[in-house]
């Protein structure tokens, strides 16, 4: 004894100094060391629990450092209880852990002892696994990546509660009163606290841990990602199933925080002697340990104040129970959604079975419709479940949308992609400074009605498209960029402005002469077959087309000279021959988005027009053309 028990003081005190300032740790290591000095009667049971559960994990050197010192401190501790001789404690140290003890107050001092006692401590934790059935792994994941396995502590559990937490409370809350003569002359606490009041503090504590650790424990699950359509439909067929995965795990939630709830007769009994008299009925206990009786004893009628029933937390987690069950006369919350859950299970079991479930979905215009059932049943449930199934219908939106895109992209890419770029791309007037022109015929494949795009917009792209919004955007379950869609609404342009009628390209417009340069008498413009003659008269406006009537290709412009000198000759050719020579010429627009200055010339001679297009709309600036590429996706 003269050598185990010096050598067992000296390594607590050494560890308190390095935990100095750590009040949860010291609390308990205050009043241990008091004990084995000394200043308090000894508690053998309490002190013997912490030396072996508490110290190890703080101390300087290993306390046990062989198979048998273990059993030769516990019975140290033992024989300390019976002993009247101590080692004489360091009152320094004692005084700066009593300050670092008295940053806690006195309920949480005593709501950290419930939670440390032996018979709280033993309550098993409830395991999640354990109750969400042989698919809740595969439907629930958790946010912080913990397993199904890790769950809520036993104390916060129905059993913990009724079994363990009412049956220590006010033995805890007693003890916690003596404590406060244990560590008075430090700490600045109501001397008159009862322990009824006391335990009434407790239970406030540990109702709002309680209550968040489920809260924390329902954040952190959520249903698991849908990664693609077949465990869309595995997971769905699950969810919507009477016995589901997701029915299974609130069930067996609201058992354990339903804490007013009682299992049978026998536990009504419990629970009736629990909010009226068991307080009273603790009172023996107390009597053996409290000689100073009188303060400790709840005042007549104070019993009925302490909330002994779990009231708080039922209440709190009340709307979770309307989920599962009938409350207040309302039919059980998740069975609407249920019924849209088995909607949508239903066609996606048909979906998967098709043996190309992409086009299946595509066929069907996407499943916007059930899961904006499912979507709008999430949202009347109460948090976090919402935003359980709200991620379900977003993840199988989400789903639909890439088998639909991606069944559009298989399309494009293989029907109209390679013709499109070979057709367009490096060509005039796509590329305005490129020497080589678009086909025509390429051209009205591309663009026309009914053309290669024209014909992908309306069988394959409209039903998923809002075509009435300018620019274009995608129906709201899709949610995609709308950048996408600019380069078929940019067709659809193309389509109305250069196909009128349904033939084309056609450009219609009117060309009015202005004026002509001092040195040329006469200018004669030849455009594909329509001639406009100009001798610096008063002039009408002349209706044209591109291509004329002739559907040469050929623009001829011929100044006649005032001297009589032959005539000066600029000609074009080419599909786009009039859109290249208006790029010869300066050509500007006005304040009128329809109607362009024009001036062509060469060698000295110009003649000035008045080009008034037939839509603000058209081809002149080339915009329309450098507007559109060929997607490469969709």
């Amino acid at each position: 004894r003269n050598v185990l028990e010096p050598h067992m003081v000296a390594l607590l005190e050494a560890t308190m100094w390095r935990q100095i300032r750590d009040p949860d740790f010291m609390l308990g290591a205050l009043k241990t060391y008091r004990m084995m000095t000394g200043l308090s009667q000894m508690d053998t049971d309490f002190v013997q629990n912490w030396w072996v559960n508490s110290l190890p994990q703080f101390a300087p050197a290993p306390p046990f450092p062989t198979a048998d010192a273990e059993e030769h401190q516990l019975a140290a501790i033992r024989r300390m209880a019976v002993d009247d001789s101590y080692i004489a404690p360091d009152k320094e140290l004692v005084a700066e852990a009593l300050k670092t003890v008295c940053t806690i107050s006195l309920p949480e001092r005593a709501y950290k002892q419930l939670l440390a006692d032996p018979e709280v401590a033993a309550v098993k934790e409830w395991v999640p696994a354990n109750f969400a059935g042989p698919n809740g792994a595969k439907v629930f994941a958790r946010r912080s990546d913990k397993t199904l396995r890790v769950g809520v502590p036993g104390p916060y559990t129905y059993a913990g509660f009724h079994d363990a937490i009412l049956d220590r409370v006010e033995d805890v809350a007693g003890q916690a009163a003596l404590d406060r003569a244990v560590f008075a002359g430090g700490c600045s606490e109501n001397s008159e606290t009862s322990v009824s009041a006391l335990s009434e503090d407790i239970l406030k504590l540990y109702y709002d841990d309680y209550i968040a650790q489920w809260d924390s424990f329902l954040r952190d699950m959520r249903l698991a990602p849908l990664t693609d359509l077949n465990v869309a439909s595995e997971n769905l067929k699950d969810l919507s199933s009477a016995d589901s995965a997701l029915k299974r795990l609130l069930t067996a939630v609201v058992q354990e925080t339903d804490l007013t709830r009682s299992d049978d007769a026998a536990a009504n009994d419990k629970n009736a002697a629990n909010t009226g008299s068991k307080l009273l009925s603790k009172l023996g206990k107390l009597g053996k340990v409290v000689k100073t009786g009188a303060k400790l004893l709840p005042r007549a009628g104070s019993a009925d104040q302490v909330d002994m029933t779990g009231s708080l937390v039922a209440e709190h987690f009340k709307p979770l129970k309307g989920t599962i069950a009938q409350v207040d006369g309302q039919p059980p919350a998740l069975d609407a959604a249920v019924v849209a859950l088995t909607a949508l299970s239903n066609v996606l079991q048909t979906v998967t079975a098709n043996p190309d479930p992409q086009d299946a979905i595509k066929k069907q215009g996407g499943l916007a419709e059930l899961t904006g059932a499912v979507a709008r049943q999430a949202q009347i449930l109460p948090s976090p479940i919402n935003d359980w199934l709200g991620g379900i219908a977003g993840d199988t939106s989400g789903l639909s949308q890439k088998a639909v895109t991606n069944e559009l992209n298989a399309i494009w890419r293989a029907d109209i992609l390679p013709f499109c770029q070979a057709a367009l791309n490096n060509r005039y007037p796509f590329s305005p400074e490129s020497a080589v022109d678009v086909n025509v015929r390429d051209f009205q494949r591309l663009f026309g009605p009914t053309g290669l795009i024209d014909a992908f917009t309306n069988d394959h792209l409209i039903n998923y498209v809002d075509t009435a919004s300018e620019p274009w955007k995608w129906r709201a379950d899709f949610g995609l960029d709308p950048a996408a869609l600019a380069a078929f609404e940019q067709a659809r342009h193309i389509r109305d402005d250069l196909f009128p009628g349904g033939t084309g390209p056609v450009m219609n417009f009117t060309l009015e002469p202005k004026d002509l340069s001092p040195n040329v008498a006469r200018v004669t413009l030849n455009l594909d077959g329509q001639n406009l003659v100009y001798y610096n008269n008063a002039t009408r406006p002349q209706p044209m087309t591109w291509p004329g009537k002739d559907g040469t290709g050929v623009i001829s412009l011929a100044f006649q000279p005032v001297d009589g000198s032959p005539e000066v000759m600029l000609n074009e050719t080419g599909s786009w021959a009039w859109l290249r020579m208006l790029r010869g010429g300066r050509f500007n627009a006005t304040k009128l988005t329809d109607v362009y200055s024009l001036r062509l010339g060469t060698k000295g001679m110009w003649a000035d027009f008045e080009l008034k297009a037939a839509s603000v709309e058209n081809p002149y600036t080339l915009e329309m053309f450098k507007k559109f590429t060929c997607p490469p996706q969709i």
